[in-house]
């Protein structure tokens, strides 16, 4: 795990998929992030609004379940107070198979 969440990896994932490194140590290895506009716009914000994923057993059914939430508030305009609470009512029901106790 060190290494997959290092520079070194970071770096060889960068050159072989273009997948953005981990570690600004790696960012820092290559002259695109600076050069282009494109790539340091998008380093730019990752670096300031970019945080890790959160560490749930569910996250995946989180994720989708948030981006259900914003597709039914913004394509067909369903009640955003609405969606948030089955979604939230959803989720819950996935987690309380982790739960202790």
């Amino acid at each position: 795990m060190q290494w997959m969440s290092g520079v070194e990896s970071g770096k060889l994932l960068w050159e072989k998929s273009k997948s953005f490194p981990s570690t600004y140590e790696a960012f820092d290895s290559f002259t695109e992030f600076d050069e282009d506009e494109n790539y340091r716009a998008l380093y730019n914000q990752l670096s300031n609004y970019g945080h890790p994923r959160s560490k749930s057993p569910v996250y995946p059914q989180i994720s989708s379940s948030v981006q259900e939430v914003l597709e039914n508030v913004v394509l067909t305009g369903n009640d955003a107070q609405e969606e948030l609470e089955k979604t939230v009512e959803r989720i819950n029901a996935k987690l309380k198979r982790y739960s202790v106790g």
